[in-house]
């Protein structure tokens, strides 16, 4: 397979995306649960083990390539293009085709509300896919272009009595790995990321521990914990 250089995300992008490498959404999340929120689509990640993060530049269709096609080109290098397909039933938005035009500018990761295709090419591109459906049948309509760009779409987002709906605005952020895709609000990343290492540490020393040969039980301070002597040491 031919490589393409890539054009290089902005620096402060760069920086977040190397730091989320070490981190998880779990770790997001337990760490900053107001700040974090996450997608209650379905989402699969099709490129297993590898980290998505950066920017969303969000697009809505209706099984028409033509505002997938927008988007893409005017998302910046390290952004996430979100395409959230309306329709009732999805055919693919994106392939083999538009992953490597991704990869070759720089983006940061695909989300797709809908069908991808193509997954053993897509899986030898490095560029992390998440998508809630597979379909070989293609979107073939190039018809309606987008309404606007940038565009601010809503997406359901899990909520303690089910799924409550989110705008998504350009510049908010989108982290996912094997486990979901979080969203971000842009001015809530730094925190985010600084207490999700924080907690990183923590598991890590309890991690070490368990390793070393000592029980989680003594690690944690469990017993001293029922005893009311001591804080559970993986709270949270």
């Amino acid at each position: 397979m031919t490589s393409t250089t890539a054009p290089p995300a902005d620096s402060r992008v760069a920086r977040i995306r190397e730091t989320f490498r070490e981190l998880g959404c779990a770790q997001l999340r337990d760490a900053a649960p107001d700040y974090v929120e996450v997608l209650a689509w379905p989402l699969v990640s099709r490129t297993p083990g590898l980290h998505l993060a950066g920017p969303v530049y969000p697009v809505a269709t209706a099984n028409d390539m033509l505002p997938v096609l927008q988007a893409l080109d005017a998302a910046a290098p390290g952004d996430v293009l979100l395409a959230t397909n309306t329709a009732e039933y999805s055919e693919a938005l994106a392939g083999d085709v538009l992953s490597t035009a991704a990869v070759a500018q720089g983006l940061g990761g695909l989300v797709v509300h809908g069908a991808v295709r193509d997954l053993g090419f897509i899986a030898e591109l490095g560029l992390p896919v998440f998508s809630t459906e597979v379909n070989i049948i293609s979107a073939k309509t190039a018809q309606v272009p987008a309404a606007e760009l940038p565009m601010s779409v809503t997406v359901p987002v899990v909520g303690a009595d089910g799924p409550r709906p989110l705008e998504l605005s350009p510049g908010d952020w989108l982290f996912g790995d094997d486990d979901a895709v979080v969203a971000v609000r842009a001015d809530r990343v730094s925190p985010v990321l600084n207490a999700a290492r924080l907690l990183r540490s923590q598991e890590e020393k309890l991690r070490d521990a368990v390793r070393g040969g000592i029980r989680l039980s003594e690690a944690c301070g469990l017993h001293d914990y029922l005893a009311g002597r001591g804080p559970l040491k993986m709270d949270v």
